[in-house]
């Protein structure tokens, strides 16, 4: 009987009103005059955009199918999907506030939309003749609710601590939550079926225009498609793609038209959900001509830039564009000579990087403000250290360009302030590179972690272990989505060996791998750590992590005079190549110290802190340096890197952690 009566108020309250005007945050939809206003304003709408919306509106307590809305707003005519999706981004580009990451309308892939904020019904001047019935049928009702109150009250008591009791046990989804405002999105790379190199320079260039641009002006992580090659072979299941990298947004483009003129892409964007459903977004066509001159090299860069437009327009519904055109050239010749570089550079051809060069140093003669020929040299000049093992003096020639694409066009290469501050740090600079990390007060994870990095090689564990932690609120997947980090060794260096392996990529990275291997080892799980180290070998025949990999072998399995003589390879290798970095320097030293060859690990622990790593607490801690410990010279080495960080701690005011 209650119910009854409670249903009988509420359906005739509902019936006399008569409303047909619903505010929900700036903006009144006005269903009787088919108009919508923000902040008193009239905002223009096609018939069945405003048609959808106040669909939406009305229906706001659940999901809409796609199949409701064609019967309701389409009556039933045939359209396509395409037409709905449509409808929805421009009610997003109308509605959505680009200073703030949530959307007025929710996509559930395959099932359909919802609004998602509150709305207000607004009564018009005919509703006052109906007060008098409604507090009749009010008055009808209120004595069942009294007799009912006590019972409500005792159910919200227990309502309350079952949410509690939930908040609790989801602490991980509420930390995900936060990182949400972080979002990365993945580029993929673009399939080109017959071996064309002139089609393959022109749509790479594209694509890091795209990815660069997206980088700056929604300051996300960008997953490159230099990072993404091995997906090629899955890259049709886009969900598969999305739980290798967790990316928010990922984009794929495929040739559709190719002549001797232009190149046809066609776009698709997709937008994943907390539940990794997603939505689809195809962008369409877009021809981009072949820059043979001044006029077409124009074009290029007008349909670039309705592309990026496009795709922000679809991620941050309203924002405004900024044009960064710092990067550009006039000149088609020098365009050419530098995409044709970067083509180059993607693969990491050793043998082709002085080829390379050649092409930026022409390039930056044709035109000496070219600042993208500059950003490519800077590359060209850091992958010849890392990835060919060739002098430091490239590391200082890479920190000179990076000086001059910075006066050209500041802020406009988001990896330019990534890669430059690995040199600092690995060229015994890490006193500067913590200074301009400090300076930087915008802190998203890519920031955070070159600060660790710093604080890690100076020895500040304890603080960077915090970093750390503020690091994985705002994007938990930083250090095992693709592509792969730095791994967060402080922990590793702090004896936290579970929460360090938790935080490392799966099995398969030979970088993550090696660590993962020293970790169970220092757990004393020799079979997993062997296993670990033999997985990495397999994988990669070249490189220094590898052969590290395969000394840590030979010592688990005593054959310490084989070791010694592997290490001494090694380190020869490194010393041919005027290796800079300290902590790879140090890892040398421990290969030595395990292999009973103390003098070398003295020598090498020496150089790494004369290199820049002077972690003076881990040194120390360190179970794998036991048997030089107790020597005067380490207790020698251990004070000059106690007095760098005692530098440290009294340039930039922080904690002494000795």
């Amino acid at each position: 009987m209650i119910t009854e009566l409670l249903l009988v108020y509420k359906n005739n309250y509902q019936i006399k009103r008569a409303v047909h005007m619903f505010k929900f945050g700036p903006f009144i939809l006005c269903e009787n005059n088919q108009t919508l206003k923000k902040s008193n304003v009239f905002v223009d709408l096609e018939p069945q955009v405003f048609n959808v919306l106040l669909f939406l509106v009305k229906n706001r307590e659940r999901l809409v199918s796609k199949d409701e809305l064609f019967q309701n707003v389409w009556n039933g005519r045939v359209v396509t999907e395409q037409a709905i999706t449509r409808i929805i981004y421009e009610l997003r580009k109308i509605l959505d506030d680009s200073s703030n990451s949530n959307s007025y309308i929710k996509t559930r892939r395959g099932k359909g939309y919802q609004l998602t904020v509150p709305v207000k019904i607004i009564e018009d001047g005919s509703t006052a003749k109906n007060k008098i019935w409604l507090v009749t049928s009010f008055v009808l009702c209120v004595f069942s609710l009294l007799l009912i109150t006590k019972n409500l009250i005792v159910d919200s008591k227990y309502k309350k601590h079952s949410i509690t009791a939930n908040q609790t046990a989801s602490s991980d989804f509420e930390e995900a939550a936060e990182a949400e405002e972080y979002s990365s999105i993945a580029v993929l790379p673009i399939v080109i079926k017959k071996d064309n190199l002139k089609v393959s320079i022109l749509v790479q260039s594209v694509i890091e225009y795209l990815t660069n641009q997206i980088a700056i002006e929604l300051d996300m992580k960008i997953i490159y498609p230099e990072s993404l090659l091995s997906a090629q072979d899955y890259v049709d299941d886009i969900t598969k793609v999305h739980n290798q990298t967790n990316a928010r947004y990922i984009v794929r483009g495929e040739i559709s038209r190719l002549s001797d003129q232009h190149i046809q892409i066609l776009f698709e964007l997709y937008q994943f959900d907390e539940d990794n459903s997603y939505s689809l977004y195809s962008l369409g066509s877009y021809e981009f001509p072949f820059p043979k001159d001044k006029i077409l090299l124009k074009e290029l860069y007008k349909k670039r830039k309705e592309t990026i437009q496009d795709l922000i327009g679809i991620m941050k519904p309203g924002m405004k564009f900024h044009k960064l055109n710092n990067n550009q050239t006039n000149n088609s010749l020098a365009y050419q000579l530098a995409i044709e570089a970067h083509h180059i550079g993607r693969f990491d051809a050793c043998p082709r990087f002085n080829y390379a060069e050649n092409l930026l140093l022409r390039a930056i003669s044709l035109d000496p403000s070219f600042a993208y020929a500059y950003n490519q040299l800077f590359l060209n000049y850091y992958k010849r250290v890392w990835n060919c093992g060739q002098s430091k003096i490239w590391h200082e020639k890479a920190l000179k360009v990076a000086e001059k694409v910075e006066q050209l066009a500041p802020g406009e290469y988001h990896s330019l302030a990534i890669i430059r501050h690995a040199i600092l740090v690995e060229s015994n600079q890490v006193e500067v590179a913590y200074a301009i990390e400090i300076s930087d007060t915008k802190k998203n994870p890519e920031a955070l972690y070159r600060e660790i990095y710093a604080l890690r090689y100076a020895g500040f564990l304890s603080l960077a272990k915090s970093k750390i932690e503020e690091l994985i609120q705002i994007d938990p997947y930083f250090f095992s989505q693709i592509p792969v980090q730095q791994s967060p060794n402080t922990l590793l260096y702090l004896g936290l060996y579970n929460e360090y392996i938790q935080l490392l990529s799966s099995r398969g990275n030979v970088y993550h791998d090696y660590y993962r291997g020293i970790a169970h080892w220092l757990k004393e799980e020799k079979t997993e750590s062997i296993d670990i180290f033999a997985s990495v070998v397999q994988n990669s025949s070249e490189g220094v992590f590898p052969s590290f990999a395969q000394v840590l072998i030979l010592i688990q399995k005593g054959e310490k005079k084989e070791a010694k003589l592997k290490v001494r390879k090694i380190a020869k290798e490194l010393e041919d190549n005027l290796h800079t970095d300290g902590e790879v320097t140090y890892k040398v030293a421990q290969l030595f110290a395990l292999s009973g060859d103390k003098k070398s690990a003295l020598k090498y622990l020496r150089k790494a802190v004369e290199q820049g790593f002077f972690p003076v607490t881990y040194f120390n801690k360190d179970p794998m340096l036991h048997s030089i410990q107790n020597t005067n010279e380490y207790r020698d080495i251990i004070n000059t890197a106690s007095v760098r960080h005692m530098a440290f701690a009294e340039r930039f005011n922080l904690k002494i952690e000795i």
